[in-house]
C-alpha cells in the first residue's frame, strides 16, 4: 500500500422503494391454502424412474 494512502469506507445510497435485487421464493408468494400445494404434494409422491429409463 503506497505510503499515507488511506482506506475509506464506501456507502451506498439507500432506496426504500428499490426493487429487491433476489426475487422471494415462491414459497412466500403462494398462499398456504394454495391448490399448487396439494399438487406439489402429489407429484412429489410419484414414482418417475420408469419415465427416466429410455
Amino acid at each position: 500500500m503506497a505510503k499515507g494512502f488511506v482506506l475509506q469506507p464506501v456507502f451506498k445510497a439507500y432506496h426504500q422503494r428499490q426493487a429487491m435485487l433476489l426475487p422471494p421464493s415462491l414459497e412466500e408468494l403462494i398462499a398456504v391454502n394454495h391448490a399448487v400445494r396439494v399438487v406439489d404434494e402429489v407429484l412429489s409422491k410419484i414414482d418417475i424412474q420408469p419415465l427416466m429409463q429410455h
